[in-house]
């Protein structure tokens, strides 16, 4: 019986074009729109960065009180660093990163290649390890050393061909020869341009990284912000400790020129998850809300071309009743074809937003953080594991399971 009024309700609609695809466009085209936007809202600003234990990982970054809160911040100086890296106790472990370009000669097409220029504990202070190799030693960062350089993955798949031999080669970089001690995981998200907001920036794809190593200008206090600073905070520490540590240590810094110290410096501490989402976060919960009424004006739309679809009908269920159908079988007849209705405008609302997607990751600002992250979200077409059991709740817990899952 459930069967043939499956059959029935499909016949139905197709009789009546003009209702199905009204339903299937507006329902579908909200639905995707809105998964679209579950899909980003969780990728970019919920989900975990994919580094060891990312709730530890802070940025850090300075301040001055002459300045708009709405200015992005500034960047760390070298001499700042080197004494923060030996007296500082708030922190696991502490690194510096500032972005560069290098000419690669030699062997193959001659090409200028994104790099960033890191500290020794920079992977180490991250969580991640290496995909081939191993990391840089703070002797390497000594001037004078021999040029070693770590390459990203889909740098080793582009030039290299992935070959397996790769660790110990040289590659000639700005004229001068560097050993390739190591090959980032495929995996590993890095960061790009100005998505830190902060002045110093990085470049848009980075394809070798290299050892810091400072200037005797900058290792004699020069006072210039060139550096990214980011850290692991050590269990039990809050961000507003470690925070006035260093602002204690501040003041004692003997920069080359002396800075003024009237104008009143401090250390901003932000979680590394909020300082990259910082920028888009309140664009894409206010697009969410968008859509999620968009949504609801399209069911709401067409619950009432339903209802008035209805009420032309009812000499047919006049007819129906007459000729013995029961009030159970008049209901049936009614959630099949409302069935129907509903698998076909979600297919449609799925394939809507796959689409949707695909062209925001393409055509994206390279502002916005960590697209490379975004893919369709399964969880949102589920329910979660526990749903409340009292129906008012039942939207309210749907949607957090949605977002959380």
């Amino acid at each position: 019986m459930f069967v043939e009024n499956l059959r029935c309700a499909y016949r139905n609609l197709r009789a009546s074009p003009g209702f199905t695809l009204t339903a299937i466009l507006s329902v579908g085209i909200a639905i995707g729109g809105t998964v679209c936007m579950f899909t980003l809202v969780k990728s970019i600003l919920l989900k975990p960065l994919a580094y060891r234990e990312p709730d530890k990982l802070v940025l850090i970054t300075h301040t001055r009180a002459d300045l708009p809160s709405y200015l992005p911040t500034f960047g760390t100086a070298a001499i700042a660093f080197l004494r923060w890296r030996n007296e500082i106790r708030s922190f696991e472990s502490l690194a510096v990163m500032r972005g560069a370009s290098v000419n690669l000669t030699g062997s193959g097409t001659p090409q200028t290649l994104g790099a960033a220029r890191i500290s020794a504990e920079f992977f180490d202070t991250l969580g991640v390890k290496p995909q081939l190799g191993r990391w840089f030693r703070r002797e390497e960062e000594k001037r004078g050393m021999p040029g070693v350089a770590i390459i990203s993955a889909e740098f080793w798949r582009r030039r290299f061909s992935s070959a397996s031999d790769i660790v110990g080669k040289k590659i000639i970089l700005d004229g001068a020869p560097h050993e390739i001690i190591a090959v980032a995981p495929p995996d590993l998200r890095f960061f790009r341009g100005r998505q830190l907001h902060v002045e110093t920036a990085l470049p848009e794809r980075t394809d070798i990284f290299l050892p810091v190593r400072f200037t005797v200008s900058e290792e004699q206090g020069l006072p210039y912000p060139n550096y990214l600073a980011i850290g692991r905070l050590k269990a039990g520490v809050t961000p507003g400790e470690a925070r006035a540590e260093l602002d204690a240590l501040l003041p004692t810094i003997q920069f080359n020129p002396p800075i003024d110290w009237g104008i009143r410096f401090w250390t901003v501490i932000q979680p590394l998850q909020t300082a990259l989402v910082a920028g888009t976060s309140k664009a894409l919960w206010l697009l969410l809300s968008a859509v999620g009424f968009v949504l609801l004006i399209a069911c709401i739309n067409v619950a009432n071309l339903s209802l008035m679809r209805t009420a032309r009908r009812t000499r047919e269920l006049a007819i129906r009743v007459a000729l013995g159908a029961t009030r159970r079988d008049l209901l049936g007849y009614s959630f099949a074809e409302s069935l129907v209705l509903a698998l076909t405008v979600t297919v449609a609302g799925v394939a809507i937003a796959v689409w949707i997607i695909d062209g925001v990751v393409a055509h994206a600002p390279a502002q916005l953080p960590r697209l490379d992250e975004t893919s369709i979200d399964r969880g949102v077409f589920s329910l979660p594991r526990r749903c409340a059991p009292s129906p008012p709740f039942c939207s309210a817990c749907c949607l957090r399971g949605a977002l959380l899952r």
